[in-house]
């Protein structure tokens, strides 16, 4: 499967700093390479894989924007970011990532 290249009619990643585009590229290459294969058998079978939720921590994705606990203090755009590449694979990836997200 080729990697998903998002179209940027405005120019928005030259507003973005480096981290940002770094943690939206992590989190888009793992869609693509774990979420998009396995998420029509997942939804067929009604799971969430506990695989995902592990690699969602380990991204720094749960809990992205807090800080302490563990948490990465990701600025509020990274944050976004990868929910948005979340999204792009499955809502379901989205809500796991942003419920954490929002607890502050």
């Amino acid at each position: 499967m080729e990697p998903f290249e998002a179209i940027d009619f405005y120019d928005i990643e030259s507003l973005l700093t480096e981290e940002e585009i770094m943690i939206r590229d992590l989190v888009r290459e793992w869609v693509d390479e774990e979420v998009i294969p396995k998420i029509e058998h997942a939804c067929e079978e009604g799971i969430f894989l506990d695989e995902w939720r592990v690699a969602l921590g380990e991204m720094g994705v749960l809990g992205a924007p807090l800080k302490g606990y563990g948490c990465p203090g990701l600025s509020y755009v990274a944050y976004a970011l990868s929910c948005q590449e979340l999204e792009r694979g499955d809502s379901g990836q989205r809500s796991c990532g942003a419920v954490r997200g929002s607890i502050d």
